[in-house]
Order: structure tokens, then sequence, then C-alpha cells
């Protein structure tokens, strides 16, 4: 975490929308992604998420199989083919989102996830997610690739391009509209939950084997 980053996450603090440009680099990637798509256990109906689409159930159990609830890669593809998806319970898929989850943690005095948002349209036609909304949680947002549009009711508009960050205090209206193939990464705090989760890194390069 940099001097930059530091600031940015105790400015959390103060509960007013903010964004800040090119303040993040490599904490996320399209590879990275495709890792998780494909990691067909971490992707179950709990986690993985629909915009505008009802999620319907198609069990693809085979023997090996510890959890009923995923889905299966071929239904995957055809969500993430023509949707704005997010996949939930992400804060720790790399040691970097692991980290900045942990400092918002620490600055804002509240439980943090990750939300890994994804559109893969190229154009703009029905890319606006959830309309124009508010939340129930603080919201720290960070434009991982791609451009979205990005607006605070009555304080700001603007387009996140990578690197970008933005930050929505809850039940402040907002409206995120992707304006091309776009990736970004929202996290979450919930001033009702206290529970912190265990931010220990295991490095097994670390150990002595």
């Amino acid at each position: 975490m940099n001097n930059l980053q530091k600031l940015l996450f105790k400015q959390v603090a103060k509960q007013k929308p903010f964004f800040f440009k090119k303040a993040f680099s490599n904490i996320f990637s399209w590879t990275e992604l495709n890792q998780l798509l494909n990691n067909t256990p971490f992707i179950n109906y709990s986690r993985f998420n629909v915009i505008g689409e009802e999620k319907k159930p198609i069990h693809e159990i085979n023997e090996w199989q510890s959890d009923n609830t995923v889905i299966g890669p071929t239904q995957l593809s055809r969500y993430i083919k023509n949707n704005i998806c997010f996949i939930q319970d992400c804060s720790r898929v790399n040691e970097k989102i692991n980290k900045i989850a942990e400092s918002l943690e620490y600055f804002s005095k509240q439980a943090c996830d990750a939300h890994i948002f994804f559109s893969l349209k190229d154009s703009q036609e029905d890319t606006d997610g959830f309309g124009l909304h508010k939340d129930i949680c603080n919201n720290f947002i960070i434009q991982v690739e791609g451009t979205t549009n990005f607006t605070v009711k009555d304080r700001f508009n603007i387009v996140l391009e990578p690197g970008d960050c933005v930050y929505v205090p809850l039940g402040v209206y907002h409206q995120a509209k992707s304006l091309e193939k776009r990736l970004s990464i929202s996290f979450p705090m919930n001033p009702k939950h206290r529970v912190f989760q265990d931010r220990f890194w295991i490095d097994f390069l670390a150990f002595h084997l």
C-alpha cells in the first residue's frame, strides 16, 4: 500500500463521495477472472450473480462433486456471454485484493467483501447494470479494465478508466454504465457487520519445507 492509497482509504472514513484517477494498478486481470470462472467449485449459485436475468439452477452433479449448487461451465458460458455479472465473496482471490479489503476494514471499522463485476459486451447497449440506485453498504470501487460511465447523483459524472477509483457511501444514489468490455472490483463495507474475515495470507514459500 503506497501513501496515495493510504490517504484514499483514510478518506473513506469521512463518508463522502469522491473519485481519484490512476490510483491502483495490476490488482486483478482478465486471466485471473478466466481462472476463477473455470474453477467450478468456486462458482456456485450463492457466489455468482447475473444482473437482469434469473438464474435457473441446472444441477450437473458428478460423483466427485462436493457442492451440488455449483454452476456447470457450459451453463456459465451462456450467462457471461450476454449479461453483466458479478461474483461476490471474492476478497481473498489474490493477495492484493485481500490487502485492499484489510486496509478498508482497518480505516472504516466495517467488514469488507469484494465483488468482481464484469461485462464482455463491446457495445453500450443494455450495459447500465442496476440503473440509478442506492446501496445498503458503503462502496469503494476500482476500475480494472475497460471504461465505465459513473454517476453519483448531484455530485459528479465521470468516466472511470483502468486504475481509477470511486467511493459511494450507503444511501447515495449512483449509476454505473459500461462503455465497453469492462472489469471492476467493488469493495462493499457493511456498518452492521463487525466480524472481519481472517486476512492472514499463506505463503508456502515462507515455510521451511
